[in-house]
């Protein structure tokens, strides 16, 4: 879905596509493309898209709503009905976005994904679950995982949210897929949501079934666990280097003394 070439405020005026709306104060932008709308942000510098009627007829049909009132209270009802998720999510609800600005915050993510439908509320928080992926230090990695309450948001998000941009004065693109990879990030968080419920968790190792996919720039080898093998973690292989150096440097130390006579 291509971004239109949106006026900076400078142009507003002398803009014909720019309009503003007297009641709210508000700055609006059609696109003579395709008759879509985008909302001026002042806060945020940033255009952002409006429902039009026909959002608003896809919205409906997925939640079987007059008007958007059903959606909100299928978000309110969500933590209350917690014993249907499960059930709910047989469908894949989820969908991977990448290219996202290294400074993004969850906040801004769900706002604009939440126009494509009711993000599914954390059971934890009660916060739209929106997660962004971060390295050891951290810091954003650009990538972040959403997730619906009902899965025909995921097909809307794709059509109007994929190769879009995230913020208007970013030329940057995000890309929005519904992949197998969701399963690969998300996996190890709803083990330890499940396993919880029967006590205290420590630590999730997921070793996942998906031979031959590539995932982080690496093709991954994956196997039925036989029931014997010991498998180590990347971070068990530095302990054994670690160990191996200290046991050369031991054993160098005690050559030294030899050779010394004492």
């Amino acid at each position: 879905m291509a971004t239109p070439n949106f006026p900076k405020p400078s142009e507003f005026e002398a803009d014909k596509r720019v309009q503003l709306v007297e009641e709210t104060g508000h700055y609006i932008f059609t696109d003579p493309d395709d008759g879509a709308e985008y909302e001026y942000d002042h806060a945020k510098g940033a255009w952002f898209p409006m429902w039009n009627e026909s959002l608003v007829e896809q919205q409906q049909s997925i939640y079987g709503t007059d008007d958007a009132a059903g959606a909100s209270e299928n978000q309110n009802d969500a933590k209350r009905k917690s014993d249907d998720l499960p059930k709910r999510r047989k469908a894949n609800t989820s969908i991977y976005i990448s290219g996202l600005p290294l400074d993004a915050t969850e906040d801004e993510v769900a706002e604009l994904f939440s126009q494509c439908g009711t993000i599914m509320p954390d059971m934890a928080t009660n916060k739209p679950r929106v997660k962004l992926y971060r390295d050891e230090s951290g810091a954003v990695k650009g990538d972040a995982l959403v997730t619906y309450y009902k899965a025909p948001s995921v097909q809307l998000a794709l059509d109007i949210l994929d190769d879009s941009r995230f913020r208007a004065a970013d030329p940057a693109r995000i890309r929005v897929q519904q992949e197998d990879v969701t399963l690969l990030l998300d996996l190890p968080e709803d083990v330890r949501t499940e396993c919880e419920k029967l006590g205290k968790v420590t630590s999730v190792k997921v070793y996942d079934m998906m031979n031959g996919r590539f995932f982080g720039g690496r093709q991954v080898e994956a196997s039925i666990y036989d029931g014997q093998t010991r498998y180590r973690s990347s971070k068990d292989d530095s302990k054994m280097a670690n160990a191996a150096d200290a046991e050369e440097a031991r054993m160098a130390h005690y050559a030294e003394w030899l050779d010394s006579g004492n």
